[in-house]
């Protein structure tokens, strides 16, 4: 490849930005990787050609004018958010950064961000297509109990991982619930047919243990959309989690599950979407499947997939920079991967030197 393309990583620090660098890493290629986070003092920082300091992307003014500013500077050919908090702010931004400066983003188009980072119009846009019941008004919850009845899931309408996630077993939990949780939307809780519990005899215990949300048996399908909105593959894992981040993840083949995803991608596709899409699946009766949650990102396991043959970031970014027609997906079936923490030196002279060449945006 004579051409070197520069790529500019965003929230490189967060989880999620962990496993999108690392897969970077593994490209049949090497970009000029240029970084912004909002600490100095992640190792990955140092294996950027230049970093930059950026406030929190709550801060959204601010934010948003150094993120230009940085732009502006580097002039990179691809942007590559990594947390979800950045897709809306981004895509209200998109058009006019690409105009100016000549860059791409990885990215969704902002009317299908907005329908897929909130789980209550999900559950009303896509219950034609295997995504479970939702609801959030109360002639809602009545259907919804009528139909599934105990035990139910709450959780933020655009919330991520499993925080204010609470399960739900009676009436007096549901009144709570609207005091615990923000913006609440509730759903049944799919219980997973391996369990071997009928929902009418589920207990607490079946659903927590030591206090955490039993997280098992929940299938990822992950859909990588080109940017002219051709379905690139699909590619399954059955994870176990660990305070809402997988531990355990085992890949699987699920033809009938991704044709499901797929359905949901075209969908989405239609009003803008592509890039990476991960939804979240269980089987909560013999061979049915339903959909409960949606991320039109990547995710903490992008690298687990990369690292199993998936090489979705690789074949995102050949696809959002026209650089390639195939694209390097070939899952292994023959490996699982388990995810576990590590330990890294990091040298204080060398993160100074790093500290020192950042732009400084506080």
């Amino acid at each position: 490849m004579t051409f070197i393309p520069k790529i500019l990583v965003l929230s490189i620090g967060s989880r999620v930005g962990q496993s999108v660098f690392s897969s970077l890493l593994k490209m049949s290629f090497s970009p000029q990787f240029i970084a912004a986070n909002s600490t100095p003092d992640h190792p990955y920082l140092q294996q950027c050609q230049r970093t930059y300091l950026i406030p929190p992307v709550d801060s959204t003014k601010h934010y948003a004018q150094e993120l230009e500013a940085i732009i502006e500077k580097e002039r990179p050919d691809l942007i590559i958010p990594t947390i979800q908090a950045e897709l809306v702010i981004l895509s209200k931004l998109k058009t006019r950064l690409t105009q100016d400066y000549g860059c791409r983003f990885l990215l969704a188009s902002s009317e299908s961000l907005a329908l897929s980072t909130d789980k209550y119009r999900c559950g009303q846009a896509l219950k034609d297509f295997g995504f479970v019941s939702t609801a959030r008004l109360p002639h809602e919850y009545e259907s919804l109990l009528k139909e599934w009845g105990y035990p139910l899931i709450a959780k933020p309408r655009h919330g991520s991982g499993s925080d204010h996630v609470q399960v739900i077993f009676n009436h007096e939990d549901l009144k709570r619930t609207f005091s615990h949780v923000p913006d609440c939307i509730i759903q049944p809780f799919l219980i997973p047919v391996n369990w071997r519990v009928t929902r009418s005899k589920c207990k607490v215990s079946d659903v927590y243990h030591n206090g955490k949300l039993r997280q098992q048996d929940e299938f990822s399908v992950q859909i990588l959309v080109a940017p002219e909105g051709e379905i690139l593959g699909a590619f399954t894992l059955k994870c176990k989690y660990h305070h809402g981040h997988p531990v355990k993840l085992e890949p699987v083949s699920m033809p009938g599950l991704e044709e499901q995803a797929k359905n949901i991608a075209k969908h989405l596709v239609r009003s803008g979407f592509s890039g990476p899409l991960n939804l979240q699946a269980r089987e909560f009766l013999q061979g049915r499947f339903a959909f409960y949650d949606v991320n039109p990102r990547f995710t903490v396991a992008t690298a687990a997939r990369t690292c199993l043959g998936f090489a979705e970031v690789e074949s995102m970014v050949l696809s959002f920079l026209n650089l390639a027609e195939t694209f390097p997906l070939q899952p292994n079936y023959n490996a699982f991967v388990l995810r576990h923490y590590t330990d890294e030196l990091v040298n204080y002279r060398e993160l100074e030197g790093a500290n020192q060449s950042s732009q400084r945006a506080f």
